[in-house]
């Protein structure tokens, strides 16, 4: 009789201290949720700062006449009336992020696939044929060999996407970073139309 007495005692004992144990586990737990949710917002904070100061400084590009871009595509590209989409990017650029522009390039002609406007992909410094065969993008891509257009435009950050009216003037930019919301994408696209329709 005694030895069933503590054996109940015992097992009351283990499941009381089990029970304080999970307590613990789940308020750590909860602990940890927390400070990764607070860390992902912190992330995503930086992140949005990060693009706008990217943004605020592509910005000043805004009207500006790029010459240069005569020497790379040519005469008969550069002179058309046409306005000109531009994806620049160079080999020292982040892989994802010329991965997910040459996708939109092709996205963005085959949107403009009834106009007269294509997007012209212009490298420096890297085997294109290896980001070609990465991306499946199989259009050409022309070759700055001197980087004249990177360095006219004092070595803005790329890659990145210039929209060019029939003047060649920079009319609007965008950056595809891989966690750059759809929302600049759209508004890139709408502005390529809207001079499309002019």
């Amino acid at each position: 009789m005694r030895y069933l007495i503590k054996t109940k005692y015992l097992l009351g004992i283990a499941i009381l201290i089990s029970l304080v144990i999970l307590t613990f586990i789940n308020i750590n737990r909860v602990k940890n949720d927390n400070k990764e949710l607070e860390l992902n917002q912190k992330k995503s904070e930086l992140l949005n700062e990060k693009m706008q100061k990217l943004y605020s400084i592509g910005e000043r590009y805004i009207g500006l006449k790029i010459n240069s871009l005569q020497n790379v595509l040519g005469d008969s590209v550069y002179k058309s009336k046409y306005q000109l989409i531009i994806f620049l990017y160079s080999g020292f650029d982040c892989g994802t992020c010329v991965l997910k522009g040459l996708a939109q390039s092709a996205t963005i002609d085959s949107i403009l696939s009834k106009h007269k406007s294509r997007v012209f992909v212009i490298a420096s410094n890297t085997n294109y044929g290896v980001d070609q065969l990465n991306s499946g993008y199989h259009k050409y891509i022309f070759n700055d060999v001197h980087e004249s257009i990177r360095k006219e435009l004092k070595y803005l950050y790329t890659p990145i996407f210039i929209q060019l009216n029939g003047d060649r003037t920079v009319e609007s930019i965008y950056f595809p970073l891989p966690l750059n919301n759809d929302l600049h994408f759209r508004k890139f696209i709408n502005n390529i139309l809207n001079e499309e329709n002019k």
